[in-house]
């Protein structure tokens, strides 16, 4: 008797534990409003016709997200448009099969920060760093990424662009693939960039002391850029490390 009713509650455990954390569905009119106004800011909307891209997948995502819900935020405040922005990074890169800290681990088992896409505010996120509040740097280096095992090559989504306020940068052996032409055009601010060990192509950010008066370190080695290195680089006063080996230039 005893010993069956526990046998019986074994075979149903695996099934308690879903992959993901529920979320709320968004009303009928979230979405399409939502995905209306990134259109008309920050994203193209031809994104939105496919239900499956970084960019769909993130405005379901933000109508859905609990965090904005319980700040009585607005879809268009400056931090639900953030969480948009980083949510398409998220599922650009396929986060949901990260071995951690994605959705599905949003208490970041491996660290001592939530998981992303976390009821949390985006500064508790993992790897990504803040100073008094504001977002400043994203660190996915090869020595603490998360990234599931089986990578496919991947494009950085445009909306990152809009993230000015950024200081560092970093996404190394991460298979991305594609230009990022114009992508750090207004990180003004930005310090450190570190996109090594992918397999970016096209011609190499034409970044100067103008644009970029801060840049102190540029690593855009073992890629696939191509063309001649930017004269304006000579520019760059701040400029202590600059490491472009292993491309076709």
């Amino acid at each position: 008797g005893g010993g069956s009713s526990s046998s019986e509650q074994e075979t149903v455990e695996p099934t308690e534990a879903p992959t993901l954390p529920p979320t709320p569905a968004p009303t009928s009119t979230d979405v399409p409003e939502f995905a209306a106004y990134l259109s008309s800011t920050l994203s193209d909307s031809t994104v939105f016709q496919d239900r499956n891209s970084p960019q769909s997948q993130a405005v379901f995502w933000v109508t859905s997200d609990t965090y904005i819900e319980s700040k009585g935020l607005d879809y268009t405040d400056g931090e639900s448009i953030e969480r948009y922005i980083l949510a398409t990074l998220y599922f650009a890169v396929d986060g949901d099969s990260w071995d951690s800290c994605g959705r599905a681990d949003p208490v970041c088992s491996s660290s001592n920060q939530a998981g992303w896409l976390s009821p949390e505010p985006v500064c508790n996120w993992f790897s990504v760093q803040c100073v008094d509040g504001v977002l400043s740097g994203i660190d996915f280096d090869a020595a603490t990424n998360n990234f599931g095992a089986e990578q496919v090559a991947w494009e950085l989504p445009p909306e990152i662009k809009n993230l000015q306020e950024l200081i560092f940068f970093s996404m190394t052996f991460r298979d991305i693939k594609g230009s990022i032409d114009g992508i750090f055009d207004s990180w003004s601010k930005l310090e450190r960039l570190d996109l090594s060990g992918n397999k970016i192509s096209g011609s190499l950010p034409a970044f100067s002391v103008t644009t970029h008066p801060n840049l102190e370190e540029i690593n855009l080695s073992e890629n696939e850029f191509s063309g001649p290195i930017p004269s304006v680089y000579g520019t760059l006063s701040k400029l202590e490390k600059l490491v472009l080996s292993t491309n076709n230039l």
